[in-house]
Order: structure tokens, then sequence, then C-alpha cells
């Protein structure tokens, strides 16, 4: 009998860490502007996650550091498309399962005043919030179920502008880190 062998740590201890590997793309399949004029449509999304500001510190703080993302939103029947870029926190909740909140601007191609199949939206640049409730499949693989907001403020942050219907996009989104 020979000394007992190392052991590698299981893979499941990586999922529970929720440090990003450093980019990731994603894309997703969203419900377009539900509760609007322009429900009824499908939007598809493709957003690229850059690593965390400051690396790896293997704090329990490190969930509030956040990771920059840009991407666009494709409505396929020619609504509103947007494209984006802000801030995004990953929260774990429990092992794979964690959560994200999102925030940062957009510029569109939709309507200011509006018309009968398009939201008026009052400013071409809007605000991008939202969030999603992941899991994660292995250390590359993710799947989310998202809700992603675009509006120009006026009612939370008194922008002054007149119209702001604001746009209510519900989807799933597959990512992949590299």
């Amino acid at each position: 009998m020979g000394a007992p062998v190392p052991v590698a740590p299981a893979p499941a201890a990586r999922l529970l860490d929720p440090t990003p590997l450093g980019y990731e793309v994603r894309l997703g399949g969203f419900a377009h502007a539900v509760g609007s004029v322009e429900k009824g449509t499908a939007s598809v999304s493709l957003d690229l996650l850059f690593p965390r500001w400051v690396g790896p510190q293997n704090t329990w703080w490190d969930f509030l550091i956040p990771r920059a993302y840009v991407g666009g939103m494709f409505n396929t029947e020619g609504r509103t498309s947007s494209v984006r870029g802000g801030a995004l926190w990953t929260l774990p909740i429990y092992g794979p399962v964690f959560g994200e909140i999102f925030f940062g601007g957009a510029v569109h191609d939709g309507k200011l005043e509006g018309d009968a199949t398009h939201n008026a939206l009052g400013s071409r640049v809007l605000f991008n919030v939202g969030g999603s409730l992941g899991y994660r499949i292995d250390e590359r693989w993710k799947v989310l179920a998202t809700f992603d907001h675009l509006s120009n403020g006026n009612r939370v942050f008194g922008t002054g502008f007149v119209k702001n219907n604001g746009i209510n996009s519900y989807g799933v989104k597959v990512g992949y880190a590299f």
C-alpha cells in the first residue's frame, strides 16, 4: 500500500463560486413589450459580459463588484430594437442558483411619440434595468429567466419627458463563459 492519492475538489465546488471566469456571451429569446401596443412580438438578445472591474478578492462582498455588459435586443417584427450597456451584479443564492440585477443605458430605433404599433418612448436614449434568476449548469454554461425594462425614467427620475410607455420584456437566455 502506498501513500493516499490526493483527491481534486469536486466539480460542484466551482458551481458555488459566484465569480465569473471572465468574458461571457449570452443569447436569448423574449416576449417583447408585454402589456403594450408592441405586445405579441418577439425579440432576440445578444450580450457580451466582461470580467469584474476588480479581480476576485475571495471575500464575502465580492458580489458587490459589478461586471460591464454591452448588447442588443432586436425585435423580429420591426418594432422597437435597442443597443445597450451598463453594469451587472451577480448575487449567489444557493448552490448553482444565482440572481442578477443590471442597470445601464440604451439607444433605440422606436418611436418617440408612438403610433398604433409602437410605444411612445419620449427620448432616443433610455434607461435599461432588470434582473434574472439563473442556474449554473457547469462552470461554462448557464441558463437565465430574465425581466428587461426600457424607460426614459420620467416617473422615477423626473426626466421631464411627457411620453413614457416603456418596454417590459420577459425571456430566457443561455450564457457561455470563456
